[in-house]
């Protein structure tokens, strides 16, 4: 009795060794086994995964193509491409964790390798994922579609008219409905304020009063949108600070052209008094000269005539003498 069992388990051990045979030999095979009581027993062995034959390979590396990285609404038609590597049986898609709908604008490829959606819209926007599979193994891949809009519903905060006081803060906040998000850029009539989604102004002035714009603007979809409100700032003005720049400007010129006409004045008057000198000068000049000339005569008749007095008496008589006796000359005589 004590035997018996060890005989049993040498019996095992003899048939296991008989039995035995490589993968190949047995793979998609019957193999007629004897044991030892020549008794026929067939056994019918499953596939080897990783044998070598390409239909049994695992799936793996499953990834999302995207034909558009930026596609905007009602405009472009995005497909989706299923990749995997692998021997793969199916593919699944789903969107944000559910089966894809089918319908009119979102179609699959007969394969179901390609999904398409045609004139994407912002429901279309979400998470795509493909699941690659067989039936020994699965992966999958997933890519976010975002789809791109806008801007819309363009509005300023405060809106409609604005009345705030003198020195009191104006802030004005921008918002607009985008994808991506809009840029925002803040403008006084055709003047450009700032950028940026607030504009904010410390200290108002009255020259603050008017009309402010801004102006949102998708860097996607090339499309902008305007909204305009009006402040109006009341109080009294307090100090030249709050003067407009147009206003600063004209008193500078104002100053400019005073300071010129003055200069222009004072020119002038430099110029008249010093031809009023030259004229003078020359004047005086002329009256010395003038002056000089009269008393050199003077003095030339003065020594005339002391000269001609001079003259003796006996020479004088003998002047008046009359030459040849002639009558004429006696006319003559002093």
């Amino acid at each position: 009795m004590v035997r018996w069992p060890i005989t049993v388990v040498a019996v095992c051990l003899l048939i296991t060794q008989e039995l035995y045979v490589s993968p190949l030999e047995l793979r998609d095979s019957l193999i007629p086994v004897t044991d030892k009581a020549n008794t026929s027993l067939s056994v019918e062995l499953m596939p080897m995964v990783g044998s070598g034959d390409r239909d049994w390979d695992p799936v793996y590396n499953v990834f999302v193509l995207v034909n558009n990285s930026k596609p905007v609404e009602n405009t472009d038609t995005v497909l989706l491409t299923c990749n995997a590597s692998g021997s793969v049986q199916s593919r699944k898609w789903l969107k944000n964790s559910r089966d894809v709908q089918f319908n009119s604008r979102t179609l699959l490829s007969s394969d179901n390798v390609t999904l398409t959606i045609v004139n994407v819209n912002r429901n279309d926007s979400g998470k795509y994922q493909c699941r690659a599979s067989n039936n020994f193994s699965s992966d999958s891949g997933h890519t976010i579609l975002r789809i791109n809009y806008g801007p819309e519903n363009v509005s300023i905060t405060p809106s409609g008219r604005i009345q705030v006081e003198v020195g009191k803060m104006l802030t004005l906040r921008c918002s607009a409905v985008s994808t991506p998000p809009a840029q925002y850029r803040w403008y006084n009539g055709s003047r450009l304020l700032n950028t940026g989604q607030v504009y904010n102004i410390d200290s108002l002035s009255r020259n603050n009063s008017g009309n402010y714009t801004c102006q949102a603007k998708n860097i996607i979809t090339k499309e902008s949108r305007n909204v305009t409100v009006q402040a109006i700032i009341q109080g009294q003005l307090t100090d030249s600070r709050e003067l407009s720049d147009g206003v600063i400007v004209a008193i500078v010129i104002s100053v400019l052209l005073s300071l010129g006409l003055i200069s222009g004045i004072s020119a002038w008057m430099i110029t008249r008094k010093k031809d009023e000198n030259e004229a003078q000068t020359q004047g005086q000049h002329e009256r010395n000269v003038s002056q000089t000339a009269n008393e050199y005569c003077n003095v030339l008749v003065e020594n005339s005539a002391a000269t001609y007095e001079n003259i003796p008496r006996i020479k004088k008589d003998s002047d008046t003498n009359l030459p040849d006796g002639n009558p004429f000359y006696l006319e003559l005589q002093p």
